[in-house]
């Protein structure tokens, strides 16, 4: 059985990858606030109980790509509305 993390990895990205597609800038700053949780629950906890230096890098990965979407999302509305 999957473990509910990957499921949760999974849905992240493709939460991501659709916002990216759809170009809708909100959409993507929920989907790397989602990024973001996941990535402080697998630096804190591991996954699956498997806490190493790849879990650890993925954690950071996630945290990067989260914060700077989040960022890069955030600049994009405030440009479109001001």
């Amino acid at each position: 059985m999957i473990p509910i993390m990957y499921l949760l990895i999974l849905i992240g990205w493709g939460l991501l990858i659709l916002g990216f597609y759809m170009k809708n800038y909100t959409f993507l700053a929920l989907a790397s606030f989602l990024l973001l949780a996941l990535s402080v629950t697998i630096i804190s906890e591991g996954i699956a109980d498997v806490e190493n230096v790849s879990t650890l890098a993925l954690g950071y990965i996630h945290f990067a790509v989260g914060a700077y979407v989040v960022v890069r999302s955030g600049y994009e509305v405030y440009k479109d509305k001001f």
